[in-house]
């Protein structure tokens, strides 16, 4: 089980796949258990992971970050006949800060996902050879994570937060994105 704040984390991903909705730039703490979990984690008996997220301060403070990766750094792939094309592009921000001071606060963050690539296909076989080529295979992702914090005593916090997620990913021959396939 993955939880975060100690909430049930649940969210299907792209093609269904299970995925945690926050960068490593929004992650404080994380906090394994293992066998005989207290009653807290109650619906489970395996492994727990609990993912917790920062809060904002009393202090304004932010980063941002840009990671990019390109076809002409990669060797070609083994299958393919020529290298593909590859223009990878991740990045991002995260904001925290008071609202109201020693009482309330917000955190934000953002991540963009931007990938130009393609997808060689080689058939050996005469009768599919013309199939074969290189053909785009783009993908976009923004994720939002958003979160407020309130103490309303020295003994008590309330957390809300939330986070967005969209992709769009094109998948095989017919055009269809990850986004379309989750709401067959």
């Amino acid at each position: 089980i993955v939880t975060g704040d100690g909430a049930c984390k649940r969210v299907a991903g792209s093609n269904g796949s299970l995925r945690n909705n926050v960068n490593s730039n929004v992650i404080q703490e994380v906090k394994i258990q293992t066998s005989n979990a207290s009653a807290e984690y109650g619906r489970t008996a395996e492994v727990t992971f609990n993912v917790v997220t920062k809060n904002g301060t009393n202090r304004f403070h932010g980063s941002a970050f840009e990671t990019f990766r390109n076809d002409r750094l990669d060797a070609r792939n083994f299958f393919s006949v020529q290298k593909t094309k590859l223009r990878y592009n991740d990045f991002g921000f995260t904001n925290g800060g008071p609202i109201s001071k020693d009482k309330l606060f917000f955190f934000l963050n953002y991540e963009g996902n931007k990938e130009d690539g393609s997808q060689g296909v080689n058939f050996t076989n005469p009768a599919f050879a013309q199939y074969n080529g290189t053909f785009p295979k783009p993908f976009r992702e923004g994720v939002w994570f958003g979160k407020l914090t309130w103490y309303p005593t020295d003994n008590d916090t309330v957390d809300f937060s939330m986070s967005r997620r969209r992709d769009t990913e094109t998948l095989g021959f017919g055009g269809q994105t990850a986004y379309e396939a989750l709401q067959l």
